[in-house]
């Protein structure tokens, strides 16, 4: 019974996430857009700082909406998680470089 409602009360947190969810792509937008200005050629650099920017904005939201007051450490839950996204976005530069190389 307690799994079953741990459950019901993260799928219903998530669905309030779901509210904040636009800020995260907003973030990473802008972030993208601002670096542009000033390192034009270092595509990979942009990326990554957007995006990891935007994870830890959107790791925080969410595991702070899901499991606020059921996790006793949400810091090392953030922490954690963060650690493998920003690896994860590491990983996608060279795919990243590959789908968006201008055709001459």
């Amino acid at each position: 019974k307690k799994k079953k409602q741990l459950f019901v009360r993260i799928v219903v947190r998530n669905l309030q996430y779901e509210n904040f969810s636009g800020s995260k792509q907003h973030c990473d937008v802008t972030i993208f857009h601002k670096l542009k200005r000033k390192f034009y050629r270092q595509k990979w650099l942009r990326n990554n700082v957007s995006t990891m920017t935007s994870q830890l904005l959107n790791t925080a939201i969410f595991i702070t909406i899901a499991f606020y007051g059921d996790v006793p450490n949400l810091a090392v839950m953030i922490a954690s998680q963060y650690v493998v996204k920003f690896c994860m976005a590491l990983l996608d530069t060279p795919f990243f470089y590959y789908f968006t190389k201008s055709k001459k």
